[in-house]
């Protein structure tokens, strides 16, 4: 704890001390493209990380000219990576540091000249930068898997007074590149926190959101919800007719349940719609949050009271905003394509759906604030290290209190009879929560069975929208001024022209819908687990059978022992996440259409093919469902086997210690009382200190 706050006393005061700020969120949730419209007007100049093992920390800043600074990794850090993939290929396994490893290899890289080093990079311009970046941080980079992070430096004005971060988050595969992240997230001013809309702030976005960034010290966030045309067209009505039943209840974020969507919904009221249930989610994880035993009072609940009204934004529709229709992408011209039924004002919608201007004063406000922010965060350095030194204080001092306890209210007789008293009860704890997880477990299966037959009836909302065509076709029509008999002559030629319509399906409509239907499934293949398990509720039930069997009269244990052990197993427990792949199915339709499909009979056979890849989608969907709940079912049948088990081994260790020390009992009980009383009055001074300051 000394090291850290000396850390963040040095940076602090550091000369021309910048403005720190990151961009936090998980692998695709748009950061780089989000900093890129930021800063950059659209230019992808960071690229995109497919994957966390590809995830590298970029810093943005200020320099005089254009370059790039490439932190290399330590000698010590990749003899770890090598050992770690070591193991997985004699495992048969396939892991991050293998494939990590396995790059460099493909690549032909001798790590040896490059590990433990800093290479500066000059580049002419922004452009060049945007090269040379993609060889160090890029998906297929060459020297992607051998680096620690990068610092990228832009002759831009506006970035004088800033440090700009693109995070790789905190699941890196490399422990040196998490490490890195988090010391910088100790230092970080400003979070922008980004999470897909389609899939808004899911288990894993909302432990790091809740639970991991306030405990790295940042204090002012930011949430947005990225890629918002997915949300609103999600919201939109697929097909023209009175009414529709989504049975999805809209996208993964809004929860499940049926609803009917209005055939009239405009794309304003799909976006203000959008907003309200991002906003509500968001306000009732806080809500949750804050309901927890202390949450409260707790920094993480301040820190997030800031975030109940995320903001939208879609960098690719901002970007869309600046460029004529001819230079759009073919992804870009397909969410159009999408979009442009709806539109009132084809420029005015997509910037009001993209919301940059929204994000850029706020992110405006906290560059002229920094001189207030600074002020701030230096007011609180010395009372945030001081609650942290008290909460470490009074944990120490609970554990020797409760040690104390122990040795003065005990004696060798009650010890040996709480010590029997295990066995006695082992069977009764063993039995209850043996129930507790086969529930759960039957729980599982019961909502799987209903959410597999709602998927199976969910394929109907996924069509290909059959498109309208004409063709002008030009001829010449002959006639002659004079004839007789078999003789004509005055021959006259008149051109005219005419139209022909016809249907036609577009093949790249097929990744956007197979997308949409993945992303579907995949959430509600995570609404089963939310559906039948409640760790809270598990979580109690563990804690009342512990009270039960583990009563506090004197014939049994304490109690309170005991549940600090249940709370610490119960946390262990996380649901899995789901992401369903639809690339081979995309593929094989890809390698037999392209473009417009107009024959009605390659019309007829693209349908059969892309209604035949939603039936393999949903098969993978329910196969890695079925695989996700045997998974999960092992896990909770192994936590019922052992959790008795580990209770109550523990505590018979704690006490079977206590025994060995009963013959110099009271040379122990004083040692115990006075490191007890040393502690309180360190907390008598830090309450003192309190409340003078």
């Amino acid at each position: 704890m000394g090291k850290r706050f000396q850390k963040q006393t040095a940076d602090f005061f550091q000369e021309n001390r910048r403005l720190n700020i990151g961009v936090v969120g998980q692998v695709k949730a748009g950061k780089s493209s989000f900093l890129n419209t930021m800063l950059f007007n659209g230019l992808p100049i960071l690229p995109k990380a497919s994957t966390p093992k590809t995830a590298v920390l970029t810093k943005i800043e200020y320099a005089p000219e254009n370059q790039l600074e490439v932190h290399y990794l330590s000698r010590r850090a990749w003899e770890a990576l090598e050992d770690d993939a070591a193991e997985a290929r004699a495992a048969g396994e396939t892991t991050s540091a293998r494939e990590l490893v396995e790059m460099a290899e493909v690549r032909s890289l001798n790590p040896s000249e490059k590990l433990d080093k800093v290479e500066t990079i000059p580049c002419s311009s922004v452009e060049e930068l945007q090269d040379v970046l993609n060889d160090y941080v890029g998906e297929n980079g060459q020297y992607t898997p051998l680096v620690e992070f990068v610092t990228l430096g832009v002759n831009q004005e506006e970035l004088r007074e800033l440090s700009i971060v693109d995070t790789p988050g905190l699941n890196d595969p490399v422990t040196s590149r998490t490490d890195q992240t988090k010391r910088f997230l100790e230092i970080c001013d400003v979070v922008f926190f980004l999470s897909q809309s389609s899939s808004f702030l899911d288990s894993s976005d909302w432990l790091l959101l809740s639970e991991q960034l306030p405990n790295q010290g940042v204090k002012r966030l930011v949430l947005v919800a990225s890629k918002a045309d997915s949300a609103v067209l999600d919201l939109l009505p697929a097909r023209k007719q009175s009414s529709q039943t989504d049975p999805l209840g809209g996208f993964g974020a809004f929860g499940g349940g049926f609803r009917t969507v209005p055939t009239r919904l405009s794309l304003r009221e799909a976006l203000e719609q959008a907003r309200t249930k991002l906003g509500q989610r968001a306000r009732r994880e806080i809500q949750k949050f804050g309901e927890r035993p202390g949450g409260r009072n707790s920094t993480a609940y301040r820190v997030l009271s800031g975030c109940q009204a995320p903001y939208l934004v879609s960098a690719m529709l901002e970007n869309m905003c600046s460029k004529p229709r001819e230079e759009y992408d073919p992804e870009e011209e397909n969410i159009y394509e999408r979009l442009e039924p709806h539109f009132e004002d084809a420029h005015s919608d997509m910037a009001r759906i993209g919301n940059f201007g929204a994000v850029r004063e706020v992110f405006e406000r906290a560059v002229r604030e920094k001189d207030e922010i600074l002020r701030q965060k230096g007011q609180e350095l010395i009372p945030t290290a001081r609650a942290s030194q008290r909460a470490l204080l009074e944990q120490l001092r609970g554990k020797a209190a409760a040690h104390r306890d122990a040795l003065a209210h005990g004696d060798q007789d009650l010890l040996q009879k709480r010590l029997n008293a295990v066995q006695r009860q082992s069977s009764a704890l063993r039995g209850d929560v043996a129930a507790v997880f086969g529930e759960a477990s039957s729980r599982l299966e019961t909502e799987k069975a209903r959410v597999i037959s709602e998927m199976r009836k969910a394929g109907d909302k996924y069509w290909l929208k059959e498109r309208s065509g004409e063709e002008i076709h030009h001829d010449v029509r002959i006639t002659y001024r004079h004839h007789f008999l078999f003789f004509r002559w005055g021959r006259e030629e008149t051109p005219y022209q005419y139209t022909t319509h016809y249907k036609y399906l577009v093949a790249a409509d097929v990744k956007e819908e197979l997308r949409h239907y993945a992303n579907a499934l995949s959430s509600w293949s995570e609404e089963v687990f939310q559906g039948a398990i409640h760790l809270q509720d598990i979580k109690a039930r563990l804690l009342n059978a512990v009270v039960k069997n583990l009563d506090t009269s004197a014939d049994s244990f304490d109690a309170g022992l005991c549940k600090q052990v249940a709370e610490a197993v119960i946390q262990t427990f996380s649901f899995p996440v789901f992401s369903v792949s639809f690339q081979d199915e995309f593929q094989e339709i890809s390698g037999r259409f392209q473009g417009e499909v107009t024959a009605a009979t390659e019309m007829q056979e693209l349908n059969n093919m892309f209604n035949d890849a939603l039936a393999s989608v949903l098969d993978k969907s329910v196969k890695a469902l079925d695989r996700g709940i045997e998974q999960f079912q092992t896990s909770l049948k192994d936590a019922g086997d052992h959790f008795s088990e580990r209770v109550l081994a523990q505590i018979q260790g704690e006490y079977e210690s206590l025994l060995q020390k009963l013959e110099d009992k009271q040379r122990e009980l004083e040692h115990c009382q006075n490191y007890v009383d040393c502690l309180e009055d360190l907390l008598k001074q830090e309450g003192t200190y309190g409340a003078a300051n």
